[in-house]
């Protein structure tokens, strides 16, 4: 399915992209409640995580980092820093690991706006 020339993480990159889509089109289409497309974008996260550190071990070109933090940022954190403890995965890049947290702190900004609003009307 993926091959070690240049476009095996595209094509990872694209198909990853596709199903986390489709799953929360298909959410919002059956109007499932917010906390199904949580656990789906959870999981999907977590497994991109679990995908990637499978490519890396077998030396083939792997998932873009934009792309793991694009699953983080669209509600899948949780899923992202489970998929990093258990898989050992992007633990030490520095960089990456930064904008995991800051994607982190601007979802938490984010849910306590809401609280506060919610709590204020």
């Amino acid at each position: 399915m993926f091959s070690s020339d240049g476009g095996g993480a595209q094509n990872a990159n694209h198909f990853a992209i596709g199903v986390s889509i489709s799953v929360l089109l298909s959410v919002c289409h059956f109007r499932l409640d917010l906390m199904t497309a949580l656990i789906a974008i959870n999981l999907l996260t977590f497994a991109a995580f679990g995908l990637d550190k499978m490519l890396a071990k077998t030396h083939w070109r792997r998932m873009r980092e934009t792309a793991l933090l694009w699953f983080a940022a669209l509600g899948g954190t949780p899923g992202a820093y489970a998929g990093r403890a258990l898989f050992r995965h992007k633990t030490r890049k520095q960089p990456f690991s930064r904008r995991l947290h800051a994607v982190a702190a601007f979802q938490l900004l984010l849910l306590a706006g809401a609280l506060a609003w919610v709590m204020a009307g």
